[in-house]
């Protein structure tokens, strides 16, 4: 391009310089003086011929950025709204619903030798006479007394009161009643006892499952009768036999003179035999240990009814199948 502009400029000049000449050899005219100036032409006459030898640009016409934007925001806000959502990776869980069985018993809290014994010490009592002492406990509340509460009855052995002129039953280790006798059995040595009158309560008879072998037997009394309150002794049932016409419950809970006529309870605080005797010999004489029994909750279901009635029972029912020996069975009382 540059050499282009410089030979044209060449030519020029080269014109203008024919041009002079000839006007130098022309004949002469009257002398009129050049006003233009020759520089000036000149350069005007250079612009010129590179006016025509460069294009013209074309304008590129400036760009309203805001108004850009603003276009492309509105055109992927539709596309947005036109197109699928996406579908959410998360699963939802539905939560698990664990069917409620139908006919489920409610939950009992299992009771202590400690609960069970705030249950019952208001049953048990304190049996004296002018001759001995022992225990026993109220198992049935008996009739009404206008403004005096209730009669109740008392359970004990029959040797613990069969020698007293007077009989006094102590209450919850509180109060002291005038005990009047029902009926006795002497031959399963146990006797009732009517009081009155307070606001008693009684203790139930168990069912033959709670004197099952192995079960919990506690022994509640007032062994060598010492003063206070009654005493707790725990064991198990060792054995339930019938023997002499009787059902009797083997313990090894301690059972001392004092505790006869006092309840052999289960762990749920019901009556499963009357405390009555211990063996402390073999019958050769050698020493052992325990081995205490008490009358059944099945003989005292059997004689109940009678006892309350005020029959009185010595004969002795026959034994088909005996076990021990006479000695064994009555070996030392309270």
């Amino acid at each position: 391009m540059l050499s282009y502009i410089t030979n044209r400029l060449v030519v020029f000049i080269l014109l203008v310089t024919v041009g002079v000449g000839i006007a130098c050899t022309a004949p002469r005219e009257p002398v009129i003086p050049i006003l233009d100036d020759i520089e000036a032409r000149v350069e005007a006459a250079v612009k010129a011929a590179l006016t025509d030898l460069i294009p013209t640009p074309i304008p590129t016409p400036t760009q309203n950025i805001n108004a850009t934007i603003e276009a492309g925001i509105e055109a992927r806000l539709k596309k947005l709204s036109t197109s699928t959502p996406i579908p959410t990776l998360i699963p939802t869980v539905a939560p698990t619903v664990t069917p409620r069985p139908t006919n489920m018993p409610i939950p009992t809290a299992v009771p202590t030798i400690q609960s069970m014994s705030l249950k019952v010490r208001p049953s048990v009592v304190r049996i004296e006479t002018d001759v001995g002492n022992g225990s026993g406990f109220i198992f049935q509340m008996g009739y009404p007394i206008p403004e005096s509460g209730k009669t109740a009855l008392v359970m004990t052995n029959y040797h613990v009161i069969k020698s007293g002129s007077w009989v006094k039953v102590t209450v919850n280790d509180s109060k002291t009643f005038n005990g009047e006798v029902l009926g006795i059995d002497s031959f399963n040595d146990l006797a009732v006892l009517k009081i009155c009158c307070d606001q008693f309560r009684s203790l139930d008879i168990a069912n033959a499952s709670e004197a099952s072998d192995g079960s919990k037997a506690i022994a509640f009394g007032y062994p060598l009768g010492i003063g206070g309150r009654a005493s707790i002794s725990e064991g198990i049932v060792s054995a339930t036999r019938y023997q002499y016409g009787q059902w009797v419950i083997q313990t090894d809970a301690a059972v001392n003179p004092g505790n006869s006529g006092g309840p052999l309870l289960s762990l749920s605080g019901n009556v499963i035999g009357v405390n009555t005797y211990k063996l402390e010999t073999s019958d050769d004489g050698r020493n052992v240990q325990g081995l205490g029994f008490a009358v059944s909750q099945r003989t005292l279901k059997e004689r109940i009814p009678e006892l309350i009635s005020g029959s009185v029972r010595t004969v002795p029912t026959p034994n088909p199948t005996p076990t021990g020996s006479k000695s064994s069975k009555w070996g030392r009382r309270g």
